[in-house]
């Protein structure tokens, strides 16, 4: 059976407003955890002030997590991934 995990960034097609379409297909947990750091994100938005729709609040999540969390290093200790941020 092939694998048909993909994402997607259509940055080849903008918008007037500026925003591109995200599409893809995740693993169940892989998006259940995405789904949840998104309504995390969208929550903290809100309590910080934001007024924007809840969906609004969702994708400045996503920017705002693709903006901290760059690339997966492995840590020689462990030998499993750990996150590498940025500018630390």
């Amino acid at each position: 059976m092939p694998d048909t995990r993909h994402v997607q960034v259509h940055t080849d097609q903008v918008s007037f407003t500026g925003t591109v379409a995200v599409t893809g297909e995740l693993d169940l947990a892989d998006a259940l955890h995405l789904d949840q750091a998104l309504a995390a994100g969208a929550e903290q938005l809100r309590i910080a002030g934001s007024t924007e729709s809840l969906d609004a609040r969702r994708a400045t999540a996503l920017g705002e997590m693709s903006r901290t969390q760059l690339a997966l290093s492995y840590d020689s200790d462990s030998g499993g991934p750990t996150a590498a941020r940025s500018g630390r």
